[in-house]
């Protein structure tokens, strides 16, 4: 965070610790859904 917090200044730190969140947490959340997504779909294959 020191890196980041570094390069912006005070007015720029809200959109660009948003930015670092929205890199670190949408793949998370990908990963996330492809998971409940195959799942889903191995329940309505058996049936």
């Amino acid at each position: 965070m020191e890196a980041v917090t570094s390069r912006v200044g005070p007015r720029a730190l809200p959109g660009a610790l948003a930015g670092v969140a929205a890199l670190i947490g949408l793949p998370l959340f990908f990963e996330v859904g492809v998971v409940l997504l195959v799942a889903v779909v191995l329940l309505s294959a058996i049936v």
